[in-house]
């Protein structure tokens, strides 16, 4: 097998002539000889799955259906077949799908080479790429040849006799006891496997055969010398061994398989419905009666001969399949009385018309409809069979009655409403089931069917009501209600002591009766479902009692299930929280539910008590000692796993799945353990025998205790989790789970780090934000990583095969890649590092994945092409192919990419906003990327596409200036520039978003600052755009009315557009999107504002709009001014705040079409007059992303969290709203705007308080509190009292002006001891209030610092430079000695913030005395500060811990880098002067900030006069206010008063600073080198890189 599978996956790599795209490959071969095995292996190879872009398994039976054939390839291939039926439109789903892919389609078990001609031949030959493959199995050559597959065809050889007897002995060998007897016996055993013509699947059943037998010679002398090898008149294609097989069975076990060779072979038949199909057929008798437990047995010997297979995605062989080999032996001896058709097969009627069946099976795919009619088997009455799975065609005249002797029914899918009506007629029926129909009950009289044994109306919704007759059931053995409404049971089901099997039974109550009372006679029961538990209300808690539960001795399976209180997210919903009152009284339900000790398989679902019943807990637990299965879902407020299960000694199988109050499991886990002596303790195995556990969903899990000494787990092999909060793996699982091979791993939150799991095999984590390293998985061989954007480290998996890694966020391969060696790599990623990849050796990732022998890498195309760009790489033979082109990629060739001046002057935007924009349109370029060239032939990269596009739509130029300009003809222009419209349309909507609830609150808050509008989220205008020029009329064009939504920092936040021939501004609102949610209360449906201390008074959120708008209570519009002096003083105010804001909506409009000139009339413009619109989104969205980008940094996330409650329209006045919130404003200004002549003058107010009105009103608001204590007493000369803003304004040019006190107040008519305590207070506020803006950074916001310091000054993993600098006070004395001097000790970031400052009297300390008293240095030498993420400065893992730089005044240490001292230059390494060179900028940067800081706030000068506080709190306070400036006007930062801080201590006893700035210094020159390298790489990444740092 090994060596076909080799030969194979050669042939289907190789290439070969004559073969222009798609060859065909064959295996032939006779049934059960492994074709469809071999074929899988191939499948499964990982040489194949890294070559081919798409592999796809299709089983094709004898009787396909091509609409469903073709529909099955559309979905594996990614497509979208949207439920379509007919080919002429599957066939083009397929084609889009698979278009430019290379193909791997596996076309299994093909009995007719039509299946490849007509459905798929055409298509794929003009869809997939060149190199395609097609494999096929099938038994016919005929098959191979009328597909033209390669010849020689691979004819699958039988086994040989060794391989052959090693087969045999595998299946009858249980332990190496029995292998040594068996060995005895191998010259018989050869003798049995040459009559089976080395056929595997005969050999395997011949070995479940032998199984039955005694190990004796005598016994396997009897096989080999059987009659049945010698009988002649059995089909050629049909297996003896089977025969043998076959005849070996028990005659009533015989009929049981023929039977189950009847069933559709695509349905899925439990084990359950099939021995009621058993029992109903009379195959199955027993003295005992206890006839499920005789069917099990004889499943479970069909299993055991091989004869059929279980499905392992099947919890406890449920659910198994047939060979078809087997299949077709069985058929073929059944064949007078069974027929099994299917709706594809020709000649069913002839058949169904030429002799009459005992049993007919149907199977019809949804997309048929023809042939198979109820009619069309009517003429068989002596039927007593009929199963039917899929669609029949029924008439009204159509009946049951039709088979008067039937005995078995089973419909799925099927509509039977029709014939339910006559099935009482059916008199000798047992066995009837309809799952998935149309039907709400069944006959009323359903009573008379005395022999009824078995009724299913699983899975019909639309059932309600269970007839009143059938408590008249008697031998009812089985009834399953589940997935129904059912919502009404009939008194007097207590007669129904037959039933072995109940599900889905619904806890009804009614008065005092409770339908839970009726099962209490049912003894018999072995599977019982009870449903909707929490309508047993507390009085009739005792109908639980009355179940009588633990005395059904016979009971195996248990499911108590209440209806779930859990969303979508696996937290409560909304709405249903649970009172106490209500988890205790199902608390107390469930604890009358106690379970008989003979239980295997217990399902609970939906219980919301807190705790669990207390029959699962320890001390009761010994009712569960049979069980092995466990299943819980939807515990919505348990908080404990269960105490009792730990000492189970059959229980291998738990799932947990939505458990949301859980969040520790602990020792009570296995709290048998706990009451033990401590060496019974350690002796005592926990979980002796479980071998598989799923705790999923439960998302508020945070800890898992399990210490090394527990003995706990010894074979649990599988282990998943799921979507929880889970810090780390317990201590004990590395320790003690011996046997886990496979963790899975998904959601699982705040787990940071996997290590010592020393037998599992198979590792999967997904999408686990905070993991970050894996190591010590010495065994691990296959590694599957899904979105865990903080995983840096993988050791110690030296075994490790194959990895696979999913994250479209990755920007680059991760680090530990250079450090493992893998046979395969698959890759999804980003478009930009697969080009990066795609690179190859000049590429930055060149030597993170080289080494790799098989490396298959992909980016997404879009959401129905997730794989369409890749990257296949083999190292040897080595090969690198790619669909990208490389060049296309490259930097811009245009003259402007060489002037950075010039850039910005023509495309109106910085490089880095450009690049953005580039990355924006990537993908959809890369589809026509070679389309586009300049005259003389050379293809246009992305650049040069997106720049020409932008200076279309911003230039106003005609479109021959701008193709003279740039050497490109006109119609590549104006094609280019549609593309680009189209890509930005298609890729940068989210730019365009209403903003989140988070981010509306930032815009509210801008509202309030600058235009005085509290609550207000936006402007709303109308405006028209214009375009193309006049005609011979002199009528324009084309005219579009525009509706815009403007935020304060001049973005777009809704637009909605019509024509104005059409429409005009009422009427464009009403039809807007904007408005029509706006009116629902879907948006603008944020956090209400409180005009009133109590509450009593509060206005929602609004837009502004002018006069032409409807006064609506989330619009409002001005107050009408027909004449001035009938308007109130507080409406006066509204209308004065509401113009100032729509005359800034203006101003945003104008710069819009002043940047974008192709909005002017007669610029150009599209074709196509439907395209206008979209040339408008896509201005507005760049003018958005301008501002993102440059102007008011914003993430504009792609899925944005809107408020999710619904306003209240109806309860809401607009002209109240209005009043409410105009006299709002009035009261506001008198308590808060300032009076001083400079706030009437915005340009005066900055040229004096050096800051805009925001920044100052934020400063208002910081200090507001401290001030009311005396608001009241400080006033002006003329007596008025200085309101908030007039203090904090005087305050501020005390301190920034270098003026007397005298000066300040006689300028601003306040006497100078005001101004002196105003100021006092002023900076005794600030130090109070403002302190957090001058925090030591925390763990993230220092991550970021040191981002800034890299790519500025080329300084990694620097967090700031550290200066001493004097700050002199006063003028100089009669002796021309300074009064005052302070020693200010400061550290700078990379935005010139101060981050920390200390502060001593320049008489009384120096430099070096100032640093050690410092806070700076205490903490850093106790390893509290510069404690974060280290930099791998060498291969050999060398590491840098963080730093400040510091001039050579200071003292070398470990965090302080100093310079290299410069004694002589020319001793100097080129490192050391690299060092000193990137050191020396980074000082001088600090001196910059610090004079930038006494410029501004003069009061820091030499020869200002003394300010009227203490110059310490002075100094502190300037500091504040410098970097409140930067913060919210250069480079804005949210500052949290709470900082986390790295909780590691580093030890900087054990570092040596003088090592440490080696290492820096030459990896310095080392990236430097590289940097060079990049430079010259034609995918341009290098010249971007030093792009950004020159714009820095």
């Amino acid at each position: 097998m090994e060596e076909d599978t080799r030969a194979l996956v050669k042939i289907l790599l190789s290439e070969k002539e004559g073969y222009n795209k798609i060859m065909v490959v064959a295996i032939v071969g006779v049934g059960g000889i492994g074709k469809t095995t071999l074929a899988k292996k191939v499948f499964n190879d990982e040489a194949i799955n890294a070559k081919f872009d798409k592999v796809i398994w299709l089983s094709i039976n004898q009787y396909f259906d091509k609409v469903e054939l073709l529909r099955t390839a559309v979905t594996l291939a990614g497509g979208d077949q949207h439920s379509e039926n007919a080919l002429a439109v599957l066939q083009p789903a397929l084609t889009a799908a698979l278009t430019g892919k290379k193909l791997l389609l596996v076309m299994d078990d093909v009995w007719s080479h039509t299946a490849w001609g007509d459905v798929f031949e055409t298509t794929l030959a003009s869809a997939a790429a060149q190199g395609s493959r097609i494999l096929v199995t099938t038994r016919d050559e005929r098959v191979a040849r009328g597909m033209k597959g390669l010849r020689p065809y691979h004819r699958v050889d039988t086994l040989n006799d060794e391989d052959a007897w090693s087969l045999l002995k595998k299946q009858v060998v249980s332990s190496i006891k029995d292998g040594n007897e068996i060995d005895m016996l191998k010259d018989i055993g050869l003798q049995i496997v040459a009559k089976c013509g080395g056929l595997p699947l005969a050999v395997k059943v011949m070995g479940g055969l032998l199984c039955q037998k005694n190990r004796e010679r005598s016994e396997w002398e009897m096989v080999v010398n059987d009659s049945i090898w010698s009988v002649s008149e059995m089909p050629e294609e049909l297996n003896y061994a089977i025969y043998i097989s076959y005849e070996d069975l028990p005659p009533s076990i015989k009929q049981c398989f023929l039977y189950y060779s009847l069933l559709p072979k695509n349905a899925v038949f439990l084990k359950s419905c099939i021995i009621g199909m058993w029992i109903s057929e009379g195959f199955l008798h027993e003295i005992s009666d206890d006839l499920e437990e005789l069917g099990s047995k004889y499943y479970k010997e069909l299993i055991l001969r091989n004869l059929i297979q279980p499905k392992i995605e099947y919890i406890d062989q449920n659910f198994c399949t047939m060979h078809d080999v087997v299949r077709a032996f069985a058929q073929f001896v059944a064949r007078e009385e069974a027929l099994p058709a299917h709706s594809g097969q020709t000649g069913i009627i002839s058949k169904l018309s030429a002799r009459k069946f005992v049993r007919l099976s149907l199977e019809s795919e949804l997309s048929e409809s023809h042939e198979l009619d109820w009619s069309s088997f009517k003429a068989q009455k002596t039927l007593r069979t009929l199963i039917s799975v899929g669609n029949i065609n029924t008439k009204p005249r159509d009946s049951s009655v039709d088979f008067p002797c039937l005995r078995t029914l089973h419909t799925d899918s099927t509509n039977v409403a029709l014939l339910v009506k006559s099935l009482d007629e059916l008199k000798h029926l047992r066995y009837l089931s309809i799952e998935r129909s149309d039907i709400s009950s069944l006959p009323d009289n359903i009573g008379n069917m005395k022999f009824l044994q078995y009724i299913s109306v699983e899975g019909c919704k639309q059932f309600v009501k269970v007839p009143r007759s059938i408590v008249k059931l008697g031998k009812l053995r089985c009834l399953i209600f589940r997935e129904t409404s059912i919502s009404w049971i009939p008194r007097g089901f207590c007669a129904l002591t037959n039933l072995r099997a109940l599900h889905g039974f619904p806890a009804l109550v009614n008065g005092d009766w409770s339908s839970l009372e009726e099962l209490g006679s049912l003894s018999l029961l072995r599977a019982l479902g009870l449903k909707v538990l929490e309508n047993v209300s507390a009085a009739a808690t005792s109908s639980a009692t009355k179940v009588r539960l633990a005395e059904k001795v016979h009971l195996t399976y248990l499911s108590l299930s209440c209806s779930s209180r859990l969303g979508d997210d696996g937290l409560i919903k909304a709405g249903e929280a649970v009172s106490e009152e209500d988890q205790r009284q199902i608390e107390e339900v469930f604890d009358e539910l106690c379970s008989p000790p003979t239980l295997d398989r217990l399902e609970i679902v939906g219980y919301f008590g807190q705790r669990l019943p207390r029959w699962m807990m320890s001390a009761s637990a010994s009712c569960l000692k049979s069980l092995r299965i466990l299943m819980m879902k939807d515990l919505a407020c348990c908080t404990e796993m269960p105490d009792g299960l730990s000492q189970l000694p059959c229980l291998q199988f738990i799932q947990i799945l939505r458990a949301p109050s859980i969040k520790r499991v602990g020792p009570e886990f296995w709290r048998p353990c706990c009451h033990l002596s401590p060496r019974a303790s350690q002796a005592a195995v926990v979980f002796p025998r479980l071998h598989r556990m799923e705790l999923l969903g439960m998302v508020e899990w945070e800890e898992w205790e399990w210490e090394e000494q527990v003995q706990a787990f010894p074979v649990l092999e599988e282990l998943l989790l799921d979507n929880c909060k889970l810090r780390r793996l317990p201590p004990g699982l590395a320790f003690q789970g011996k046997a886990l091979k496979q963790l899975h791993m998904q959601h699982v939150h705040q787990l940071n780090f996997l290590e010592n799991l020393v037998s599992v095999v198979d590792l999967q984590v997904h999408q686990s934000p905070d993991l970050e390293r894996i190591t010590n998985l010495p065994k691990l061989q296959k590694l599957v990583i899904v979105e865990c954007p903080k995983l840096k480290v993988l050791k110690g998996v030296c075994a490790l095969q194959r990895l696979v890694l999913e994250d479209y966020g990755m920007e680059t391969l991760p680090e530990y890649m250079r450090g493992i060696n893998l046979s395969h790599f698959q890759l999804d990623s980003s478009l930009a590092l697969l080009i990066s990849i795609a690179t190859g050796q000049p590429g930055p990732e060149w030597d993170k994945f080289s080494h790799v022998q098989n490396v298959k890498a992909y980016a997404n195309g879009g959401p129905n092409n997730p794989r369409k760009w890749h990257v296949l790489y083999t190292k040897d033979p080595y090969n690198l192919e790619t669909n990208i082109n490389l060049s296309f990629m490259c930097t811009g060739t245009l003259s402007l990419f060489k002037d950075a001046q010039r850039f910005e002057s023509v495309l109106k935007m910085t490089r880095r906003t450009f690049s953005y924009i580039c990355s924006l349109v990537k993908v959809q370029s890369l589809e026509d990327m070679n389309s586009y060239t300049f005259t003389d032939g050379r293809v246009l990269c992305l650049e040069d596409r997106v720049a020409i596009a932008l200076i279309m739509l911003n230039s106003g130029e005609p479109l021959e200036a701008v193709a003279l300009s740039v050497g490109v003809n006109e119609s590549t222009i104006s094609l280019v520039t549609e593309r680009f419209i189209d890509a930005t349309w298609e890729q940068a909507d989210h730019h365009l978003n209403w903003p989140g609830s988070s981010e509306i609150e930032k815009v509210k808050s801008m509202f309030d600052k600058i235009h005085g509008l509290p609550n207000c989220c936006g402007i709303i205008c109308t405006t028209h755009i214009i375009f193309g020029s006049q005609n011979c009329n002199n009528e324009t064009n084309d005219d579009i009315i525009v509706q815009v939504v403007v935020d304060p920092d001049m973005r777009f936040n809704n637009i909605w557009l019509g024509g104005s021939d059409a429409m005009n501004q009422m009427s464009l609102l009403h039809d807007s999107q904007f408005f029509k949610e706006c009116d629902a209360g879907a948006l603008v449906n944020g956090s209400k504002l409180e005009l009133s201390s109590n509450g009593s008074e509060e206005v929602e959120e609004y837009v502004i709009g002018a006069a032409g708008y409807p006064l609506r209570p989330w619009l409002l519009t001005p107050y009408k001014q027909q004449n001035m002096d009938e308007l109130l003083d507080s409406q006066v105010e509204f209308n004065r705040r509401h113009s100032a804001a729509l005359t800034f909506v203006l101003k945003v409009l104008a710069r819009l079409k002043d940047t974008w000139k192709c909005l002017h009339g007669g610029m150009w413009h599209p074709e196509d007059p439907k395209e206008l619109s979209r040339v408008i989104y896509v201005c507005i969205t760049l003018h958005n992303i301008v501002i993102d980008m440059e102007e008011a940094p914003m993430v504009r996330p792609l899925v944005v969290n809107y408020s999710k409650r619904v306003r209240r329209l109806a309860d809401e006045d607009a002209v109240s709203v209005r009043d409410l919130l105009s006299q709002h404003f009035i009261g506001r200004s008198s308590q808060s705007q300032g009076t001083l002549y400079l706030f009437e003058d915005s340009q005066m107010f900055e040229s004096v308080l050096k800051m805009t009105r925001r920044t100052f009103s934020y400063i208002c608001s910081l200090v507001k509190v401290p001030s009311l204590k005396d608001m009241n007493n400080y006033t002006f000369i003329d007596g008025r009292v200085l309101c908030l803003e007039d203090r904090v304004a005087v305050a501020l040019i005390m301190l920034n002006a270098g003026q007397t006190l005298d000066d300040v107040g006689s300028s601003v008519g306040v006497n100078k001891s005001t101004v002196s305590l105003v100021t006092e207070r002023f900076v005794d506020a600030m130090r109070e209030r403002a302190r957090h803006h001058m925090k030591w950074p925390g763990s993230g916001e220092m991550e970021n610092v040191k981002s800034k310091f890299d790519k500025i000054l080329g300084l990694p993993n620097c967090c700031g430079v550290v200066h001493t600098s004097h700050i002199p006070f006063g003028s100089e004395n009669c002796d021309h000695e300074r009064n005052f001097c302070v020693l200010m000790q400061a550290v700078v970031d990379p935005d010139m913030r101060f981050r920390n400052i200390w502060q001593g009297w320049s008489d009384r300390t120096n430099q070096l005395g100032l640093l050690h008293n410092s806070e700076l240095f205490k903490e850093c030498e106790n390893g509290a500060w510069l404690n974060g993420s280290k930099l791998e400065v060498s291969s050999e893992g060398s590491e840098v811990g963080e730093y400040v730089i510091g001039d050579a005044g200071y003292p070398l240490l470990p965090w302080l880098l100093t310079p290299y001292q410069q004694k002589d230059t020319d001793d100097q390494l080129d490192s050391q002067v690299e060092f000193n060179r990137r050191h020396s900028v980074a000082v001088s940067f600090a001196l910059k900030a610090l004079a930038r800081l006494t410029d501004t706030w003069k009061c820091l000068h030499r020869g200002s006069p003394k300010i009227p506080c203490e110059m310490w709190k002075a100094i502190q306070a300037c500091c504040m206010l410098h970097n409140i400036v930067i913060d919210m006007e250069e480079a804005p930062m949210a500052r949290d008063y709470k900082v986390n801080y790295s909780e590691q201590v580093r030890g900087i006893s054990e570092e040596d600073a003088a090592r440490a700035r080696d290492l820096l210094s030459e990896n310095f020159i080392r990236r430097s080198s590289e940097s060079q390298g990049l430079s010259a790489n034609p995918s341009g990444s290098g010249i971007e890189i030093s792009g950004d740092q020159q714009d820095s």
